[in-house]
């Protein structure tokens, strides 16, 4: 009996693979990327939703309701709170594992330059993946970054691999969260993040490792930083790297019918491997193209026509009215919800006779624009407002019709710092029955001040359109909503969208909702829960 038992504690005790291999860590490299999506959760938590009160609206499920009223989830599905902390855990985990086993793998000896080349850029890419991963997770989870972060909670945040049975963690502080984030960061670039695969768009390549170092740095407040790695995603002909979206545009030299690219085919553009602007791709097992896409489903919180004509995506800007922009959002007499086109469902079926399965979403999530926006709005907190405007003028020329029409003035031409700056401090503060995209910005940031009317506020209200307008359905409004300490409001819509008849609620500086609530279940191991 001893020696049975001696022979069977020689096996695994768990279902792991055996990582023995280089190849075998980049495999497993590939499950370090989350399946689950936060975005729902986030989309709906933001100013990008409203309540549609009449009857004939309706939810996919549960999870919509208490995402828009900042409520606990009570449902275990995709999407939820237990969704995302456990999917991206488990991803952190993997990430974890990869790099156990090449450590392991290095310790053996043996190996060809070949061998080790490619285990750095997999040491590189695990580093990188392990910052993301607990990147989102904090900004679900916690309070935004700020002056208090010493005093607020963290997540969890996992170096090791896990043998051990109910272990017990502690959240550590924010503070703590983002120097390990910002620590991993540093790792993967100092290695070195290589672009070894045949599809990089679905793997950390270095320029996606350099748009979240952007991005990160942004929300970190090191705005330096920020310039530094856009800089490297960016290079020197910024509009080179920008996403041609003329390609979605009617062409003015010719006549009607002719209306550009037809809507079915946006998304399958837009989110396109081999499109030089979209930097790095996830695939999803989630609900949010249904919810937040092109579909009549979840109309009952959601973005409706009110707030898209007067706050967000249908607006007229410095530069022109939304319609002149090459690919703006639509709305339809049917359905309340405003579409933008950018994602559809790809159902899989497990059971094809019962016709069961799940939906998937391929998910964007770095791309070259989105970095310049991080570099604008870094320019403006420098006060670097010169630069900022021309990094303006390049996205906004590049986004909306600036196509020569013979001896005709484009739509739209580039606009001087005194033209943005007026337009937005001619514009009155946002109120919930009078909407308007300027909403008061509280910026916990003890090395800037942000002050109303001022060139830099003004500038940042402008920076803030262009993310809303850029990013909208991809749930980092919610992040902008949070990091910048502005209030919004829970609002009744009738009318088909159109009419506001009442405010139920309001998410204040500092309230502690801001913070998604972790899961229930996570609560009860014995973690932490946040504030309430």
């Amino acid at each position: 009996m001893i020696l049975a038992a001696c022979n069977y504690l020689d096996v695994p005790y768990d279902n792991r693979a055996k990582v023995d291999s280089e190849d075998k860590v980049g495999r497993l490299l590939v499950s370090a990327y989350s399946g689950s999506s936060e975005w729902t959760i986030a989309e709906l938590s933001s100013d990008n939703a409203d309540k549609l009160v009449e009857d004939n609206f309706s939810t996919y499920y549960q999870l919509e309701e208490q995402s828009y009223l900042w409520k606990p989830a009570t449902e275990i599905v995709q999407d939820s709170p237990n969704d995302v902390w456990e999917g991206y855990y488990k991803a952190i985990a993997n990430a974890n594992l990869a790099l156990d086993a090449i450590h392991q793998i290095r310790s053996k000896g043996g190996l060809s330059i070949e061998d080790l080349t490619k285990l750095q850029a997999y040491e590189a890419e695990a580093y990188m993946c392990r910052a993301y991963n607990h990147f989102v997770l904090a900004n679900i989870f916690c309070m935004p970054y700020g002056s208090n972060t010493a005093n607020e909670l963290g997540i969890p945040y996992m170096e090791k691999v896990e043998n051990t049975v109910a272990p017990q963690y502690k959240r550590g502080t924010l503070a703590e969260t983002y120097n390990k984030i910002d620590l991993d960061i540093k790792k993967a670039l100092e290695i070195g993040i290589a672009d070894i695969y045949d599809i990089p768009k679905y793997r950390f390549n270095s320029k996606a490792a350099y748009a979240f170092a952007a991005r990160f740095y942004l929300y970190y407040q090191k705005y330096d930083l920020v310039l530094k790695y856009a800089n490297e995603v960016l290079g020197n002909n910024v509009t080179a790297a920008l996403r041609n979206w003329v390609e979605v545009a009617p062409d003015p030299n010719k006549k009607p019918p002719f209306m550009g690219m037809a809507v079915s085919d946006c998304p399958n553009w837009f989110i396109g491997a081999n499109n030089h602007a979209n930097l790095l791709n996830k695939i999803t097992i989630s609900n949010f193209p249904l919810v937040l896409g092109p579909y009549g489903i979840g109309t009952k919180y959601c973005l409706c026509d009110i707030n898209a004509s007067t706050e967000s995506v249908q607006l007229r800007d410095p530069w022109c009215n939304y319609t002149s922009q090459y690919y703006h959002a639509y709305g339809y007499m049917n359905i309340p919800k405003v579409i933008t086109y950018k994602y559809a469902g790809y159902f899989e079926y497990v059971d094809p006779v019962a016709q069961i399965g799940y939906y998937h979403g391929i998910q964007m999530l770095f791309s070259t624009d989105e970095t310049l926006l991080c570099r604008i709005e870094a320019e403006i907190m420098l006060g670097k407002y010169g630069d900022a405007v021309d990094d303006m003028n390049t996205f906004m020329l590049n986004f909306a019709d600036s196509r020569p029409r013979g001896l005709l003035q484009p739509i739209v031409t580039p606009k001087s710092l005194n033209e943005i700056v007026m337009h937005y401090d001619t514009m009155k503060y946002y109120t919930p029955f009078i909407p308007t995209p300027k909403k008061h910005i509280h910026l916990d940031n003890p090395n800037v001040t942000i002050q109303e009317h001022s060139v830099q506020e003004n500038l940042l209200h402008c920076c803030l359109y262009l993310r809303r307008l850029l990013t909208v359905h991809e749930g980092l409004r919610w992040y902008d909503v949070k990091r910048m300490g502005i209030e919004i409001y829970r609002r009744d819509i009738k009318g088909r969208g159109s009419k506001v008849v009442a405010v139920t609620d309001s998410l204040k500086v500092g309230d502690p909702r801001r913070a998604i609530q972790i899961p229930e279940g996570v609560i009860k191991a014995g973690i932490q829960p946040n504030p309430r």
